[in-house]
């Protein structure tokens, strides 16, 4: 009895009832070409929250807008990490291309793979065909952006029994925020 009485008190304060979360979190989520897949899921009430986590700022409008057609869209506007104390990145600066719909050009935002947290000097997607590509980066700047500690951020937003499904594709530091996790638990 006390045990599922620390569970009802954990999921109060996460907002929900223990098992009752069914989230897609999308760490990297760029300009959120993978969050537009996942709308047909709305529609039987499969899901009832989508997160993007983007530390690029480049790409707010475009992900608020594809994140408010959910329920319980959120932008996380940080890079999801080891650590909340901010973090050092590169950031691939949007560009635009012309693609071609119905025989006519329509502009549309560049997908910016190569933005990355940069760790002792260097971005870890530095090694990546991505990172060493001309044709993969309309430029970038260094700028120091927002973390989320993922382990606590996970602990304080859901329980054993939620349902969660994360894509994780954060340019060259899956193993390091993997790892993190699992050591936190």
């Amino acid at each position: 009895i006390r045990v599922s009485a620390l569970l009802l008190a954990a999921a109060s304060a996460r907002g929900h009832e223990c098992g009752a979360r069914r989230e897609v979190v999308d760490l990297g989520a760029n300009d959120g070409r993978g969050i537009a897949e996942l709308e047909p899921l709305t529609a039987d009430a499969l899901l009832t929250a989508v997160t993007a986590f983007e530390m690029n700022p480049g790409f707010e409008s475009i992900l608020r807008g594809k994140l408010a057609r959910f329920p319980g869209g959120e932008l996380v506007q940080a890079a999801a990490w080891t650590h909340a104390r901010g973090i050092d990145a590169e950031l691939q600066l949007p560009g635009h291309l012309s693609a071609v719909r119905g025989g006519r050009n329509v502009g549309r935002p560049d997908n910016a793979t190569g933005s990355s947290v940069v760790v002792g000097g260097v971005p870890l997607n530095a090694r990546s065909k991505c990172g060493k590509a001309a044709w993969c980066s309309a430029g970038t700047r260094r700028a120091h952006v927002a973390s989320v500690d993922l382990a606590a951020w996970l602990r304080a937003r859901v329980c054993a029994a939620d349902v969660l499904v994360v894509k994780l594709d954060i340019e060259g530091g899956e193993w390091e925020l993997l790892a993190h996790v699992i050591e936190q638990g």
